[in-house]
């Protein structure tokens, strides 16, 4: 219904918490008719209320941008992309709000695999009847997804290659597992990735994830659980994996002697987390001038150390000297620059 067409890569997890997110976007029409001021950004905070912010040209050839304001520590923000020309509205991603773009705030990766180094510490067991676990490129089936979310491969029940169908098989139980994760110094622990799932009701095949032996999800009973593209699946697993040195993490299907789908597809697998640091809008600094007195003239130095900030969270510091005479009286000061620093840099 519309001529709206809008190239732009999703913005990914962030450690971030004090500055705004830039969402930048290619954007044309095929009628040439695009109505600039009605681009938006529209935005929610953790399922609330969608906002709108005003997207503004960039200066390149059909470029605009918008900027989605800093959020704290834990927020999952959702957003997608609307614009307007003389056809009417157009949304990124197309079924937007129903589907929407998201990342989350405070969290570092803690670990990330994109399926394109190979195995990569994953390991795939039978346990009754086939392990039909592989890593590439999905092959064509009607249930699975025609390529990978981001690059070219992904882990999959039966990717369908020469002489397979690309379905599971009846009476099958067989599941993949991570190597283990260190996650020690982190809390809020998620797990995170790109999920195409297709499996018959749970009463009769399940699809369970399981993180140091406890299952953390399953497939909902009464109806096929039918993805019909790549979604985010985020689960909070941080009562299991919170300062754990070692998590693993399993993709496990059981199926029964009837109807049989496409499986478990994954891609982009990744465990995020926040460390103890906050960030705070004073930041302390800790001074060892040496020496601390002397008959002028003398020459000292001091070391500041910033602390209390988020992993590749920055922020700018500067120091003083206050020189006093014997008897208590400021005698003068001297001032360092402003220096940007990160978390546990240093400057003299």
């Amino acid at each position: 219904p519309s001529g709206v067409i809008f190239y732009h890569s999703p913005l990914a997890d962030t450690p971030d918490t004090v500055n705004p997110y830039e969402v930048v976007t290619l954007v044309t029409s095929i009628t040439d008719t695009l109505h600039t001021d009605s681009l938006e950004v529209r935005y929610q905070v953790d399922g609330g209320a969608f906002n709108t912010v005003s997207m503004t040209a960039t200066g390149q050839p059909d470029q605009y941008h918008g900027f989605i304001p800093a959020q704290g520590v834990g927020a999952e923000v959702s957003y997608y992309l609307y614009g307007e020309d003389d056809e009417g509205p157009g949304t990124l991603p197309q079924t937007a709000p129903g589907s929407t773009f998201s990342f989350l705030v405070g969290f570092s990766a803690i670990f990330f695999d994109d399926m394109e180094g190979g195995e990569n510490g994953w390991t795939h067991y039978e346990v009754a009847e086939q392990d039909d676990w592989m890593l590439g490129s999905p092959g064509p089936n009607f249930y699975d997804p025609s390529s990978a979310y981001s690059g070219s491969n992904i882990w999959g029940n039966d990717l369908a290659p020469d002489g397979w169908n690309g379905d599971y098989k009846p009476n099958v139980h067989n599941y993949i597992q991570s190597q283990a994760i260190d996650c020690t110094g982190y809390s809020g622990v998620r797990l995170r990735y790109m999920r195409w799932l297709t499996v018959e009701d749970a009463v009769y095949d399940q699809a369970t994830i399981y993180v140091n032996g406890t299952q953390v999800w399953q497939n909902g009973a009464g109806a096929d659980h039918i993805d019909t593209s790549w979604t985010v699946h985020d689960i909070d697993i941080s009562a299991l994996a919170d300062d754990n040195p070692s998590v693993v993490v399993e993709f496990h299907l059981e199926s029964d002697g009837g109807v049989e789908f496409g499986g478990w597809n994954f891609d982009d697998f990744k465990l995020l987390g926040t460390t103890s640091a906050t960030p705070q809008d004073t930041i302390a600094v800790t001074l060892d001038a040496n020496p601390s007195s002397g008959a002028l003239p003398f020459s000292t130095q001091f070391t500041a150390s910033l602390t209390n900030l988020l992993d590749g969270e920055t922020r700018r510091a500067a120091g003083r000297i206050d020189i006093v005479t014997g008897g208590g009286a400021t005698y003068d000061n001297w001032r360092a620059g402003w220096t940007d620093l990160n978390g546990g840099a240093e400057f003299v």
